[in-house]
């Protein structure tokens, strides 16, 4: 309260126009004046001036009567203020709230229902379904859907399809929708010409999947049942009975099948079952319906990949939201598991035609295909480095990349990008180029069987080009190779030798690394050592093979890197599974096995020294050259 205080005429407001005499008693209008011209602000009244006037006799009696009310009830003082100002305020809602804060309200909505909510676990993620909340909030009113919409779709689902492409389309035309885009799940599915171009292998590839669902199904329903040692007790369980009818219903689709294509199969026929034509005829005209529809699909497919039109048109979408960063790439989508692998589900599609007949045209897992057809061809696999480098010349660079489907037994080639395929083209750096800002790499999680048969050296070259180049960025905090679970290793004696590809890694940035399935040399293991940064939170080794050479420098070159961190708790080690040299291991059979071998069995209890000293546990190395 500076300067000289306002009169009300000065103000040109009369006092009977804002106090009620009968309240106020003898507060002078000067000061209530003052009240309210400080009403909105958040400064304190000072009274310091008007006690000083009146000590100084400036003011007459009725003046200083009010500055000593003043002093002495200023709560009732400001209540009676804020009494006559109450009309003026207006009541707050959330519709109030800043978009910053209301956006932070929904995303509390959109975690409960989300398997995965930062952009680093969307790589990973394995299902996304919206929450009912999130699509309610944006039909309440502008505002909401404003801020609700760019929650709806954080991952976009696209499959290898036309009709996928105009779907995407169709969402990236809502520019609301279309900002919240933060990753991709890319199914590709496939359709092989070699299928689609014969009747004949076709309905041997789709009659060998319903053979394995069906023995998936039969585990499910065998574990729900409860056991008795009356066999009319598992006959009366519900799930078993609608087992067998989908049974009966498959041998009566494999019989007609049979005979449509000459073939003999007494393996198909079971024993007690007649055969009703009616339903026979459905299954086989179902067949020739799906048959079309593959071949359709596949043409569609080929071109999409042929022309380049399904990476290009994919690219220019996502850069249209400046948030994708995020890219999953599979060989099945995640509905495909959820439809017809589920004991219902599984039987709906016997049951009813239309679903049947859309399970005969639907895409195969690249693993189906090579177990069925060896020289199958798969195109798609070119999607796994073009897409990447097309996202990044659309000026959208990946900061986290997931990649569960490898080539497994041929189409190595495949996965080098541009029309000059060789090791050693230059197309190889345009991949690496467009991985340079990746934070988070994972190859794996898509379990494939065993194998005896190595993987062949020119497999071995591309396979190794790839991984490297999708590896070589420097900003990686968070890595997970599990090359095994390509098919690339699992037997002891036959882990997929890949050590080149991470040989010269530098990820100085690294916080989470595991790596599985690999057999190196000691240059390579020791390089890949080296090229790990002093940032490190969680480190697995797991199924790794040394090929040559010893342990002893890569276990010293971790040490130094890792025990600084372990003592201080702020890193984890896992080691497990390690042979080669010193760590020779059989793991194949009993002590005659070993004997007969020649093996030296190391207990795991050496794994663990091993792990102690890395941790800094131990001071002395119980891994060197002598022991070998």
């Amino acid at each position: 309260m500076a300067g000289e205080y306002p009169s009300p005429h000065d103000s040109g407001i009369l006092p009977e126009e804002w106090a009620d005499a009968d309240s106020l008693t003898s507060l002078d209008s000067t000061i209530y004046q003052t009240l309210r011209c400080n009403e909105g602000s958040n400064q304190t009244v000072v009274v310091d001036r008007p006690r000083t006037d009146v000590e100084n006799g400036q003011y007459d009696s009725a003046q200083a009567e009010a500055v000593h009310q003043f002093e002495e009830q200023p709560s009732a003082l400001r209540d009676e203020a804020m009494n006559l100002s109450c009309p003026k305020l207006q009541a707050r809602t959330i519709l109030d709230l800043p978009v910053e804060t209301l956006t932070q309200i929904f995303q509390k909505f959109e975690g409960s229902t989300m398997a995965y909510s930062s952009l680093k676990d969307h790589c990973h993620h394995k299902g996304y379904s919206v929450n009912p909340i999130i699509k309610n909030l944006r039909l309440t009113c502008h505002l909401f859907n404003e801020v609700a919409s760019p929650l709806l779709c954080p991952m976009l689902t696209v499959r290898l399809s036309k009709e996928s492409l105009i779907r995407a389309e169709g969402l990236f035309r809502n520019t609301q929708i279309a900002r919240g885009v933060i990753g991709v799940d890319l199914s590709l599915e496939y359709r092989p010409a070699e299928v689609a171009s014969c009747m004949y292998r076709f309905a041997a590839l789709k009659r060998r999947v319903l053979a394995a669902m069906l023995n998936d199904w039969k585990h499910v329903v065998y574990d729900e049942v409860e056991w008795s040692w009356e066999y009319h007790t598992i006959i009366e369980t519900p799930g078993y009975r609608l087992y067998q009818n989908g049974l009966h219903r498959y041998h009566v689709l494999a019989q007609d099948w049979n005979t449509h294509f000459g073939v003999e199969d007494v393996n198909s026929l079971p024993e007690g079952r007649c055969d009703p034509r009616e339903e026979a005829l459905d299954f086989l005209k179902l067949l020739g319906d799906g048959y079309q529809e593959y071949a359709r699909l596949h043409q569609e497919q080929a071109q999409l990949i042929k022309d380049g039109t399904f990476v290009e048109k994919l690219a220019s979408l996502l850069s249209r939201s400046k948030r994708s960063k995020s890219l999953l790439i599979r060989d099945t989508s995640a509905c495909y598991c959820k439809s017809w692998t589920a004991r219902d589900g599984f039987y709906d599609t016997f049951a009813k035609p239309r679903d049947f007949c859309k399970f005969l045209a639907s895409a195969d897992k690249w693993g189906t295909l090579e177990d069925v057809h060896n020289a199958v061809g798969l195109p798609q696999i070119k999607i796994l480095s073009e897409l990447p480098i097309a996202m990044y010349n659309a000026g959208m660079p990946l900061r986290c990349l997931t990649i569960r489907c490898l080539p497994r037994d041929s189409n190595y080639s495949m996965l080098c990008p541009g029309n000059y395929i060789s090791p050693n083209a230059t197309a190889w750096q345009d991949l690496g180029a467009a991985c340079q800002q990746l934070e988070t790499l994972k190859l794996g999680y898509d379990i494939r069987p065993y194998r005896r048969l190595g993987v062949p050296a020119e497999g071995r070259a591309y396979i190794e080009k790839y991984v490297g180049a999708v590896s070589s960025g420097q900003q990686l905090r968070s890595v997970n190779l599990r090359l095994d679970a390509f098919g690339f290793g699992g037997w002891a004696e036959d882990t997929c030798h890949l050590g080149a590809a991470v040989r010269s890694i530098n990820w100085p940035q690294a916080e989470e690394v595991h790596i599985r399935g690999l057999a190196m040399t000691q240059a390579e293991l020791e390089g890949f050592c080296s090229g790990l940064g002093r940032r490190m939170r969680d480190f697995t080794l797991e199924s790794i093979k040394l090929l040559d050479g010893s342990w002893v420098p890569a276990i010293r070159v971790l040490r130094q890197k890792l025990a600084a961190r372990c003592t201080d708790k702020a890193c984890r080690v896992h080691l497990e599974d390690l042979t080669g040299r010193e760590l020779t291991q059989n793991n194949w059979g009993g002590d005659d096995d070993v004997l007969d071998t020649g093996f030296c069995v190391v207990e795991d209890e050496l794994t663990r020294e091993v792990q102690k000293y890395i941790t800094g546990e131990d001071m002395e190395n119980p891994v060197t050259t002598e022991r070998f």
